[in-house]
């Protein structure tokens, strides 16, 4: 925060899915806020190697496969998307095919 203050954690009430190459996990977001100021920084674990965006969370490795295919592969976002849909329903993983 930018007054410099104590961070405490604070739990949303959102659910979200953290999301790998062919399983997601159901995991709630948590976010740092001022003590001071009431200011909200947001989830952002970038040390872990997770992407926030919002409604899901996405591993990098997922991230990386889908920049290196769409620049080097010349594949579009929805054909990689519906890669990724598939090899999520081949693992029947029921929550991240019931999410989209």
């Amino acid at each position: 925060c930018s007054c410099n203050s104590l961070l405490v954690d604070h739990i949303l009430s959102e659910e979200t899915l953290i999301i790998l190459s062919n399983n997601s996990f159901p995991a709630k977001v948590t976010c740092k806020r001022c003590t001071q100021c009431g200011a909200t920084i947001h989830f952002d674990r970038q040390n872990v190697c997770l992407l926030n965006m919002g409604k899901f969370c996405i591993a990098y490795e997922v991230m990386r496969e889908v920049m290196f295919l769409f620049l080097l592969g010349r594949t579009t976002i929805f054909t990689q998307y519906s890669v990724l849909k598939k090899a999520h329903e081949d693992a029947c993983d029921m929550a991240f095919m019931g999410s989209f």
